[in-house]
């Protein structure tokens, strides 16, 4: 093998770089896909992860290559929030990123920063080699600091600046990572259905009544045994998949495992392959599948839940997309479901029943015999 041996890995490390992209900003290794190869899948093959395992490889082959740098930015760049792609993605990077830490020396790093919203300084901090390794704190802003329109958000690093090619020449920088990010809550006075969408895989939600005929308004009573049926279609064989559907308000997933109910198996194997899926999770708000293998054509995954609670409820859509390769994704439709509250029977009037109380008691007798003319106040308890 080549381990250890940089001299003799060189030529392997040339042509790794020839299979790389290269632009003014980025490097980086695509995936290369022969149609849709089983081997691609099941390797979980990635842009990310190709890219976190050459860094590597350079790191301890070829140190002082100027494209480096352009490789770390492209692996950050590429960051979707806390991780990669996937989660096999961001193990690879955070394994490379830490062998250019070592590497970049930026564990020394010396310099203090300032962050500006609008003109206005909302943090400033100072990194030192004794703080390099702990993290920033998230910065929040709150929405009344926002402006309508244009809102301008300003770094400030008041540490060695580099030119590019001392950049490209020199691991010594003391650079300052940093993410921004927008969330926005809508709120609506009343249900808004979402309908269907795919990009490979489409998903589709029903509901069914276990037991009993369903009501004329499609309401369920709080204690119903409600199947929930999701079918996932698919339109060629894929690997790693994972189905993901909310639990609506109101409603408790049931867990087979603990025999919660009785209900015959409509399978002869425990098989995976029988039942669809390697594993089915129940969460408090959501029900997870997960399937090593997905043959093309329409899958049927099933879980039961029971009302617990009256009141209306919006379903979001479920979802269901490949891990390996997140382009491929699909949602249901959002749903409504309603839980009437459970009705009081008016009991017709008890002849005798003086005092209302519902039953007929020697007090009752008493008060007859007496010819007592209405209902008595008083009560015999």
């Amino acid at each position: 093998t080549l381990a250890g041996d940089k001299a003799a890995a060189q030529p392997v490390v040339d042509q790794l770089l020839a299979r790389g992209v290269e632009t003014a900003t980025h490097f980086y290794w695509p995936t290369e896909r022969a149609g849709w190869d089983p081997y691609h899948w099941r390797v979980m093959a990635s842009e990310d992860k190709n890219t976190a395992l050459a860094l590597s490889a350079l790191v301890q082959t070829r140190p002082d290559d100027a494209r480096l740098h352009k490789i770390v930015r492209w692996l950050l760049d590429n960051r979707r929030g806390a991780g990669w792609s996937n989660t096999q993605a961001t193990a690879f990077a955070v394994l490379g990123l830490l062998d250019y830490l070592h590497l970049s020396g930026e564990l020394t790093a010396d310099y203090s920063y300032r962050v500006l919203l609008n003109d206005v300084e909302i943090q400033r901090g100072q990194v030192t080699p004794a703080t390099a390794t702990t993290p920033i704190a998230p910065i929040n802003v709150p929405a009344d600091l926002l402006q309508v329109g244009r809102n301008r958000l300003r770094i400030e690093h008041d540490g060695p600046t580099f030119t590019a090619a001392q950049l490209a020449a020199s691991h010594e920088a003391n650079p300052l990572y940093y993410s921004a990010t927008l969330r926005r809550s809508l709120f609506y006075d009343a249900f808004q259905p979402v309908s269907s969408a795919d990009t490979g895989l489409r998903l589709e939600r029903s509901y069914r009544l276990v037991e009993g005929a369903p009501r004329a308004d499609g309401a369920y009573a709080v204690g119903d045994i409600v199947d929930v049926t999701l079918n996932l279609t698919l339109n060629r064989e894929l690997y790693y998949l994972i189905v993901q559907d909310p639990i609506p308000a109101g409603f408790e997933a049931l867990n087979e495992r603990l025999n919660p109910m009785s209900w015959s198996n409509p399978w002869d194997s425990f098989f995976w392959y029988d039942w669809g899926y390697n594993r089915k999770d129940l969460r408090d708000d959501r029900v997870d599948f997960f399937i090593t293998y997905g043959w093309q054509g329409t899958h049927q995954l099933t879980y039961r839940m029971r009302a617990t609670t009256a009141g209306e409820f919006s379903v979001p859509p479920g979802e269901a997309y490949a891990m390996y390769a997140d382009d491929l994704w699909g949602r249901s439709g959002s749903d409504r479901l309603v839980v009437a509250p459970a009705r009081l029977a008016t009991r017709p009037p008890l002849t005798g029943d003086i005092d209302g109380n519902c039953r007929i008691t020697d007090f009752d007798v008493r008060l007859v015999a007496a010819a007592w003319p209405n209902a008595n106040p008083f009560r015999d308890t």
